[in-house]
């Protein structure tokens, strides 16, 4: 059996349980370890959240392909067929992640949501964080704590 990109990603996150291994715009996978987080804490309420995420696309994708396989009692689907359930699926997946993202924008402060996607999207430390937004390291780390008090509070 082949697996999806979404269910290689969480392959190697859960094989990987000293790091966060996640795919970047470009396609790269990269890993952020426990040392690039405040705390051991922080880096495991993460990891889980991470694994979570994963686990809840990785089993979309499953349920979705083994809905779709044929068990030889009707006719074949046609390429269009197969090609219009997998759109439908791909907006199925958008739209949980709309509705995520719907709940953090919700839950967080611009400001921490902007900084939230900066440190986990975008693989940036807090001290480049805190370059870009001409603020100290400190400020970072400190919206970065309320935002994922915050974020546990919703999920």
């Amino acid at each position: 059996m082949f697996l999806s990109e979404d269910q290689k990603t969480y392959a190697l996150n859960k094989a990987d349980p000293g790091a966060l291994v996640y795919k970047d715009r470009n396609g790269q996978i990269n890993r952020l370890t426990a040392r690039q987080f405040k705390d051991q804490e922080e880096f495991v309420r993460w990891k889980h959240i991470s694994d979570e995420s994963y686990h809840i696309i990785a089993n979309g994708e499953e349920t979705y392909y083994k809905h779709k396989v044929s068990l030889g009692d009707g006719e074949p689907q046609s390429i269009s067929d197969e090609k219009d359930q997998e759109i439908e699926y791909r907006q199925s997946v958008l739209r949980r992640y709309r509705i995520v993202e719907k709940k953090l924008r919700k839950a967080l402060t611009g400001k921490q949501f902007r900084r939230i996607k900066m440190r986990v999207e975008d693989q940036l430390t807090e001290d480049e964080i805190a370059k870009i937004e001409n603020v100290g390291q400190p400020s970072i780390s400190a919206s970065l704590s309320q935002a994922a008090e915050r974020i546990k509070k919703v999920f």
